[in-house]
């Protein structure tokens, strides 16, 4: 069987659903929070967009933002399936814990870290109309294909990717560095096998920019449109913030700091391939997945970091929790980071030295309350890679993150953005 029937996870991934609801339920009734989903408050934000793409197809506004920034699987699918947008949430939350199940489901994992990486504040997305879900399934497919050695299944989950998001630009140079970690030499690359990888990314964004000229006539203006919403190359300057600081710089913070942990891993690998001096040569070839995914979140940073706007002098990191949170490759990387790699005392100095940077860099120390979760969270992952067996620790990160999501999503549903 390619994805075997795991009880334990699917017992756990119940637990979390009933948790959630049943505290927004909860919360509701005491007054905590105003609003229950439906098919009109839950279109905020982008999810406008998608529903315009849906219901007319791709229009050109000059010089404004407009649909042409968001690719068509999405909401050509929901197109398809003739639901409302509270329908196609309720699809999207499917779609996630089944990716989430085919993604984890042949792993031995501790039910405290499952519970705290099922219950990410960013993935209140997934229960929206938005296209995360999707590209979260595409992506679990990539990293099985990868995992097992499956050549199709890694084909269909790069092409879904690309038609569900631009990533093409993240996905070239990944691949590329992927073939070169792993095999450590240029010569024992496999180039036609990568050469098809690259080469699927890239037929993916013609396809979708192909759809958009169509209807439009522009060609691959969902890059040159970034401009309307101020994303362009910059240097940054510090302290880093976001669109409202005192609601969620603490889960970009978060995002950040893991974002550095990706790059400083990536750099390693790299630098071991250059000198020929790979101390975890095995560990690397036997996890093509893992490797892929940190580079995926180190790109994902640097692309947020580099390509955006400043606010009050500083630079804002607005949306990196949900493009560096909700995607498998985030899955991946924490649950190698926590379970798998052999981490000596120097890997754990430096973990805690790039924490204390990524508070630091933020400017988190000004928000007191979101600076308890930063230093929860990173506490929590500390605990669970110290003491594996002990899965009650991570409880009370699990309880911070099922209130903040639920906070985010009553937030969401009446208009305060999130990421």
């Amino acid at each position: 069987m390619i994805f075997p029937l795991n009880k334990y996870l699917i017992n756990v991934m119940l637990i979390n659903l009933i948790v959630f609801i049943s505290g927004y339920a909860l919360l509701f009734q005491l007054g905590y929070i105003s609003g229950i989903p439906n098919s009109f408050n839950v279109l905020q934000f982008d999810a406008k967009y998608y529903l315009s793409i849906r219901n007319n197809g791709y229009t050109f506004l000059p010089e404004q933002g407009c649909s042409l920034a968001f690719f068509p699987l999405f909401p050509y699918v929901w197109k398809i399936t003739v639901l409302q947008p509270l329908g196609i949430s309720i699809f999207n939350s499917l779609l996630f814990y089944v990716s989430f199940y085919l993604l984890i489901c042949r792993k031995q994992i501790s039910p405290g870290i499952i519970l705290i990486l099922i219950s990410a504040p960013s993935f209140v997305f997934f229960m929206l109309p938005y296209s995360e879900a999707f590209f979260f399934f595409f992506g679990t497919l990539l990293l099985n294909g990868l995992e097992k050695k499956n050549k199709l299944l890694t084909i269909i989950g790069i092409f879904g990717c690309s038609l569900v998001k631009p990533v093409t630009v993240l996905f070239v140079p990944a691949i590329l560095l992927c073939e070169l970690i792993i095999n450590n030499k240029l010569e024992k690359i496999q180039w036609r096998y990568t050469l098809l990888q690259i080469f699927t990314a890239l037929a993916g964004l013609f396809f979708a920019t192909t759809v958009q000229a169509i209807q439009t006539g522009k060609w691959f203006y969902s890059f040159t449109i970034q401009k309307y919403w101020n994303r362009h190359w910059l240097i940054p300057k510090f302290p880093l913030t976001t669109f409202d600081s005192p609601r969620v710089l603490g889960i970009d913070a978060v995002a950040f700091t893991i974002g550095i942990l990706a790059l400083l891993v990536s750099v390693k690998w790299i630098i071991q391939c250059v000198f020929g001096n790979s101390e975890d040569e095995k560990e690397i070839q036997s996890n093509p997945q893992v490797v892929f995914s940190t580079l995926f979140i180190c790109g994902t940073m640097l692309l947020d970091v580099l390509f955006t706007f400043n606010i009050s002098d500083s630079t804002n990191i607005w949306s990196l929790n949900r493009h560096l949170f909700c995607n498998p490759f985030f899955i991946c990387f924490t649950i190698w980071l926590l379970t798998e790699k052999r981490n000596s005392k120097l890997d754990i100095l430096l973990f805690v030295l790039t924490a204390t940077i990524g508070f630091f860099i933020t400017g988190l120390y000004v928000f007191p309350r979101l600076a308890i979760y930063f230093v929860v969270f990173f506490l929590s992952c500390y605990l669970a890679f110290r003491f594996k067996e002990k899965w009650l620790l991570q409880i009370p990160l699990y309880l911070f993150n099922i209130i903040l999501i639920i906070n985010f999503y009553a937030e969401f549903i009446v208009g305060k953005w999130l990421g």
